[in-house]
């Protein structure tokens, strides 16, 4: 079995480590192929505390996009110079937050970016809601609400600009676990998440026994999944990946376990460059 590993960040965004040393422990685990998949923000304004989080980000409404291109560029460009230089295959990914309140507009300029750039793949996921940080834990983040719009904005990782719906249990940082309230709107999510033809990530770094009501839901779709570790150092690559694999085949006779480079090559087939 060929091992992958597609949601890594390096020094580029939040992660520790470079392009370079990440790929070289990739190979050193014994994996046959390595995705780097970095943070860009889509936001609509300077004020927002995701963009003051992370450095790599970019505002739509900004009037210097020249730069904001060049940025986009050196990222791909730097990933594609260790690609070259390693007997490893090198995944160009990036991780894409859905923006507050999102237009077609948006969703435009993310999409021609990605065939611009030649991205491999791209997760979409949800950092905030409105401009409350999801892993923040306060009673903002536990409330009702909150969480409703969570999983309503779920939905949009259907859009054709995303490969892989990322880190669904994300918000169970806010350490309420209240999915099971909003069955009608994960429901949604999920048949249109189904119907795009998306692939739902298992992350081993938020995946706990409740995860499960959520991923029986997946299951019973036929939606593939696709086990990542959100990796922000290297020594991460990979974290339980053998004990969420055990967890998924002892659970599901017909999940779709997405663990073969062969696989992804056939997933994401008409997109390699």
């Amino acid at each position: 079995m060929q091992i992958f590993s597609l949601h890594n960040h390096s020094n580029l965004s939040d992660g520790r480590d470079s392009v370079m040393d990440i790929v070289l422990h990739a190979k050193s685990i014994g994996l046959d192929a390595i995705g780097i998949s970095d943070h860009f923000y889509f936001i609509q304004n300077q004020t927002s505390i995701i963009q003051k989080q992370i450095g790599v980000s970019e505002d739509f409404y900004s009037k210097d996009t020249y730069a904001a291109h060049k940025r986009i560029r050196d990222y791909v460009n730097s990933i594609r110079r260790v690609a070259e230089s390693v007997d490893v295959k090198v995944f160009v990914g990036a991780e894409w937050s859905v923006p507050y309140n999102p237009s077609n507009f948006h969703f435009s300029v993310m999409k021609q970016i990605k065939k611009d750039f030649g991205f491999d793949y791209i997760i979409g996921s949800i950092h905030a809601v409105d401009d409350v940080y999801v892993g923040t834990n306060n009673e903002i983040t536990k409330s009702y609400d909150f969480h409703r719009k969570y999983w309503q904005t779920f939905s949009l990782l259907a859009s054709d600009v995303f490969d892989i719906a990322g880190h669904f249990d994300v918000i169970n940082i806010s350490g309420h676990n209240r999915q099971r309230e909003f069955e009608p709107e994960i429901d949604n999510a999920l048949n249109l998440i189904k119907k795009a033809g998306k692939i739902v990530e298992i992350n081993t770094a938020y995946c706990v026994e409740e995860s499960y009501w959520f991923i029986d839901k997946v299951a019973r779709l036929g939606i593939p999944v696709i086990i990542s570790s959100d990796a922000h150092k290297k020594e991460d690559i990979c974290h339980n990946f053998n004990k969420a694999e055990k967890e998924l085949h002892n659970r599901f006779d017909n999940i779709c376990l997405i663990t073969k480079v062969e696989t992804l090559d056939r997933v994401f087939t008409g997109k390699r460059r």
